[in-house]
């Protein structure tokens, strides 16, 4: 019974946000996600960031660069995010490899990195 009701709870608390606004925040976090990836791949590899893109972007969700450093994030987030920079220390050249094809020309975020 207490797992029943607790399970309620949530689903009350998802609808009482509202569907449309549980979406949008979850918009939100892959944004942020992604620009958070985008970020560290400038730090890491021979590429440079395209801060106006990267506003654009942001903009679409109605975050700023700001975003990426203001939290809070939700847990599943921070691991994400976490992960992220695991990756660049484990192996930053694989690391650097999969931001060129996720980030630079032709990808799927065309244009957030370019090669300095």
């Amino acid at each position: 019974m207490r797992r029943r009701v607790l399970t309620m709870a949530v689903v009350g608390g998802v609808l009482a946000a509202g569907p449309a606004r549980a979406e949008f925040a979850k918009g939100q976090e892959l944004v942020l996600l992604t620009a958070h990836s985008a970020v560290l791949a400038a730090q890491h590899c021979p590429f440079q960031l395209d801060e106006r893109r990267l506003q654009s972007f942001l903009s679409r969700k109605g975050l700023t660069r700001a975003s990426l450093s203001s939290g809070p994030f939700s847990p599943l987030l921070q691991e994400d995010m976490a992960a992220d920079d695991a990756r660049y220390a484990n192996d930053t050249a694989a690391a650097c490899d999969q931001a060129w094809a996720s980030f630079g020309p032709g990808s799927p975020v065309s244009g957030l990195l370019r090669r300095r």
